[in-house]
């Protein structure tokens, strides 16, 4: 078969008409589309929550911004916290057209980040105003960070029973190795006494047996 006869293969994009409607409105605002793009936020957030995907939401928006030179205010890569933004928005509905829809969509990725999908209503609705609710929530890096270390916390807990007193030691040592301990300094002393008190009750254990 030569090469002009095989059949070729082609992707479909499924869309959803509507959004895209609906995003073509904002678009034709530009950027400066404040009331408009809070708008689209409770639109898309509703037609979310009535079952379209993630993935046709996107296709929908992003087809139409292939040859957009200003992007609207609300973009694609926002899908993933537009429900939470928009319960944002309905929580501060009184203050929140005097905020930036740019702002709104910021600190929804912050709280999806911070609270998770299951804790996001709760904290939103314990914040008694806008600037409340951002103070109290995470940057994405602090719960990044906080993320990373917990899942340390939960390695090392389920290792735990694997891992022997002499190889603590031994990375102790190894920690400590090519340090000045003259430079080396703590803020949490009862942590250290804590674990020096170990040390000296296994020593002293180790001596009487």
């Amino acid at each position: 078969m030569s090469k002009k006869n095989e059949e070729k293969t082609v992707d479909v994009v499924v869309v959803d008409k509507a959004l895209q409607d609906s995003y073509a409105l904002l678009i034709a605002d530009g950027e400066d589309a404040n009331l408009r793009g809070m708008q689209f936020i409770q639109e898309l957030a509703e037609t979310l929550n009535s079952g379209l995907t993630q993935e046709i939401a996107k296709n929908s928006m992003k087809e139409l911004v292939k040859n957009v030179k200003i992007q609207p205010v609300v973009r694609y890569s926002h899908i993933p916290s537009v429900t939470i933004a928009s319960l944002i928005i309905t929580q501060f509905e009184e203050e929140i057209l005097d905020i930036p829809v740019a702002k709104v969509l910021s600190l929804s990725a912050r709280v999806l980040a911070d609270k998770k999908a299951g804790g996001a209503l709760k904290h939103i609705k314990k914040a008694a105003s806008f600037a409340e609710l951002n103070e109290q929530t995470l940057s994405k890096a602090e719960s990044q960070a906080r993320d990373k270390g917990e899942k340390i916390s939960d390695d090392i807990a389920e290792k735990a029973e694997a891992i022997t007193l002499e190889s603590v030691a031994e990375n102790t040592l190894l920690f400590f190795k090519g340090k000045n301990l003259q430079d080396i300094k703590t803020a949490d002393l009862a942590l250290i006494h804590k674990v020096a008190q170990l040390w000296v009750t296994i020593e002293r254990n180790s001596k009487v047996a």
